[in-house]
């Protein structure tokens, strides 16, 4: 069964990073699908995961929401 790579922006509040887990957990079991939530220390470090493919999901701010649009066609 595939696994989906799941990020969230860095510049949202670590303080939220339970509520993240929980979300991720809803989403598994709503969705059916094995979701792995992986969360980068920072903008460097989660670019270059998207560079290489390794993000399916994101909650993204929305420059790099225009970004991922405009570079990888992700879409809403």
């Amino acid at each position: 069964m595939t696994t989906y790579q799941f990020t969230v922006s860095p510049d949202f509040s670590p303080r939220h990073l339970s509520g993240w887990h929980i979300f991720n957990t809803w989403l598994q079991r709503k969705s059916d699908e094995h979701i792995h939530l992986e969360m980068y220390a920072g903008f460097h470090q989660q670019h270059q995961a998207i560079k290489e493919d390794k993000v399916d999901l994101i909650y993204a701010n929305p420059l790099d929401a225009a970004l991922l649009v405009r570079q990888k066609i992700f879409y809403r």
